[in-house]
């Protein structure tokens, strides 16, 4: 080992733990940040594989330094002595969680080593090996505790989705980071590999978007069930499973502008109000989804008793309400 490999080692020994540190300040904190643009999931369910940070072995960085790469400035040089991978589903989650990296100014400086989708519109007809990787770089002064970080010290951030992450488990070790030489036949089957998980991810947003879509919708629906039936009886009920039964089934009849409908068509029937407002009522009556159950009978009688979740015996005093024989529509 000479003498410039020598005087290397003996610094990245020195400073090994504070870029540990660095590198779990920076997991930390965009998990952090992670939980606050995802409030309702937290970044717990969007992150597929926990996120931990990884120092870089020894024997690996020194010969990056020295024998891969060639650096001028081997030790400045090496960017990743501590990394982090944050795996998610979606291409669309990629780029939030690059939106946080990207906005974490008051931390660091964050720049974009590798970018999978730019790379993608360079070369449409490549399907290669993706992920997106950010490199930042620690604030003068920054800290935790009582340690203070080394200003403008580097931490590599990999972002990828699960089908990139379980290609690059399956084939970087060999196709990008040979330790045998990698065939035409092995590229080929990398590449078809490649361009089915693009398709795959394209089609796994479709389903995702219409999933948001259809939940959204029933959110909504409930969400204006439940604001209209504690106006009219005072009572705050929480969401049961009877009740999200009764908004699935029932959803169909609640247009886009749903609040409205509901007001205008209890205005026409008062009676409604003051009957869920009395008390010692049957079960069905206690929960919100009853308001959707007789405004679909009042639109649709007919059509309203069709494969309902209600039995038949707990739909007819539903009719009865309204002034309708359940066995005469």
């Amino acid at each position: 080992m000479d003498d410039k490999q020598q005087e290397f080692l003996e610094r990245w020994e020195r400073e090994r733990e504070t870029y540990r540190a660095w590198g779990e300040f920076v997991c930390q904190r965009i998990i952090g940040l992670l939980g606050e643009v995802l409030p309702e999931e937290g970044a717990g369910l969007f992150l597929r594989i926990p996120a931990k940070p990884r120092v870089k072995e020894t024997p690996s960085m020194l010969q990056k330094a020295f024998l891969r790469k060639r650096y001028s400035n081997p030790y400045e040089s090496v960017e990743d002595k501590v990394g982090v991978r944050f795996v998610v589903l979606l291409n669309e989650d990629v780029r939030t969680i690059g939106s946080v990296i990207e906005g974490a100014t008051q931390y660091w400086t964050a720049t974009k080593a590798r970018d999978f989708e730019a790379e993608r519109e360079e070369n449409p007809s490549v399907f290669d090996y993706q992920s997106v990787h950010y490199v930042v770089r620690a604030n003068p002064g920054l800290g935790v505790g009582h340690s203070t970080f080394i200003d403008d010290m580097p931490c590599e951030i990999q972002v990828r989705t699960l089908l990139q992450h379980a290609y690059s488990e399956l084939t970087h070790d060999t196709i990008y980071k040979p330790t045998v030489s990698a065939t035409p036949e092995m590229k080929r089957a990398a590449a078809k590999s490649m361009a089915l998980i693009e398709a795959t991810d394209d089609y796994f947003s479709q389903v995702v978007g219409v999933i948001k879509t259809a939940i959204g919708n029933a959110e909504y629906v409930e969400r204006t069930l439940a604001t209209v039936y504690q106006e009219i009886t005072g009572k705050i009920v929480a969401s049961t499973p009877l009740n999200k039964l009764l908004i699935d089934h029932y959803k169909p009849w609640a247009g886009a502008d749903f609040d409205q409908q509901l007001q205008d068509w209890l205005k026409k029937k008062p009676y409604i109000a003051e009957l869920l407002s009395g008390s010692e009522l049957d079960i069905v009556f206690e929960i919100p989804a009853v308001l959707l159950v007789l405004f679909a009978i009042s639109m649709t009688p007919d059509k309203a008793k069709e494969n309902s979740p209600l039995a038949d015996d707990e739909l007819e005093p539903l009719y009865s309400i309204l002034g309708l024989g359940f066995n005469s529509v």
